[in-house]
């Protein structure tokens, strides 16, 4: 079995607001950093380090992209940058920071951090309708 992946640009506007969506999410995130730390000196000093981790990740997520290593070879290559993704997301939950934010940001606003959702969706909704986003998997005879 192959699989094949094509990355294509989609519209200036489905862009956009896929970028404008990751600003959100980053913005919220640093915000909720902000808000957990004990002091004013701490918040701006943990928001510089998780910014500059943030652009960091999304530098090197970009880059992977952009090498093309994805689409030549999604596997192994794709499920081991799924693997690592999450482990990230996991490892920063049981940081400091992590619990932090889990325990001194009111729940309805991790709800409501949630909703980033919907509007992503829609995003890929379109990709999908103008066959941006597509996957071919050959099977072996």
């Amino acid at each position: 079995m192959e699989i094949t992946l094509a990355f294509v640009d989609g519209t200036p506007s489905s862009l956009i607001a896929f970028v404008a969506i990751c600003v959100g999410i980053m913005i919220a995130f640093l915000s909720a950093v902000g808000l957990t730390a004990r002091s004013r000196s701490e918040s701006r000093r943990l928001i510089l380090y998780w910014t500059v981790g943030l652009a960091c990740y999304i530098t090197s997520i970009a880059c992977l992209v952009y090498s093309g290593l994805l689409e030549r070879a999604f596997i192994p290559f794709g499920p081991l940058f799924l693997v690592i993704a999450v482990a990230l997301a996991i490892a920063v939950g049981f940081t400091q920071i992590g619990t932090q934010i889990a325990h001194g940001v009111p729940i309805a606003w991790l709800v409501l951090f949630q909703g980033f959702r919907l509007p992503l969706e829609l995003v890929l909704h379109e990709w999908v309708t103008m066959r941006l986003v597509t996957v071919n998997i050959a099977q072996d005879e």
